[in-house]
Order: structure tokens, then sequence, then C-alpha cells
């Protein structure tokens, strides 16, 4: 079974996924950010497997792609080095998949299940 919070990274300038891409998840505890999983997207541009099913509780979210870096490993100028989506889990119990869909100097998420 998926882990219960995925991400999906698609390169809208070259029409395909962004494979290898760093991204961090972490987790709000108190007033710090707690590094929950990290890894790089597969040849599909997915991460569906950095949690396990019992690692499903609501919260304060944030998912950090390494997005500079990326560019960068291609010789390609970005202007945004990093993406940051902060996101809340209400329902502990359902999926939650995050796409971002990136160029050079522009970038759009929303939230898929």
């Amino acid at each position: 079974m998926p882990s219960p919070i995925t991400a999906h990274v698609l390169d809208t300038t070259h029409g395909r996924p962004a494979v290898g891409m760093k991204i961090q998840l972490y987790v709000r505890k108190g007033q710090e950010w707690q590094l929950l999983a990290e890894g790089k997207t597969n040849k599909e541009g997915r991460i569906t497997d950095w949690l396990d099913e019992n690692q499903r509780d609501s919260g304060h979210y944030l998912m950090v792609f390494a997005t500079g870096e990326w560019y960068n490993d291609r010789a390609e100028a970005c202007f945004y080095p990093q993406v940051k989506i902060e996101f809340l889990i209400a329902a502990a119990n359902e999926h939650h998949h995050l796409p971002l869909m990136i160029s050079p100097y522009g970038y759009s998420t929303y939230r898929c299940c």
C-alpha cells in the first residue's frame, strides 16, 4: 500500500516527469519542524513509499522540493531554489497526494486524492 502522503513532480517545460528531485517531508511539533522522510522522485516523478500506513496523523506538514538543485544538475537556470508547500491534514485516514508542476520560472500545485 502506498504512503498516506505522496508527491508527484512534473517538468512542464520539457513535458515529462521530474526524475531524481530531492523532496523532504516535515511535520510541525509545537514550534519546530521535524523531518519525517526524504527521498528522490522515481522514473515517474513520484515518491510513494516514504511513510508506512501507520504514520497517518492529522496535523501541519511541509514538503520542501529541491528545485534549484534539480535544475542545476541539468545545467538549467532556475528562479526558485526551493518550493516549500505547507499543508494541513484534518482527516488522518485519507490519502494526501501533492502534485507539483514546475518550470524554471514558475510552479503550480494542488491537492489531489
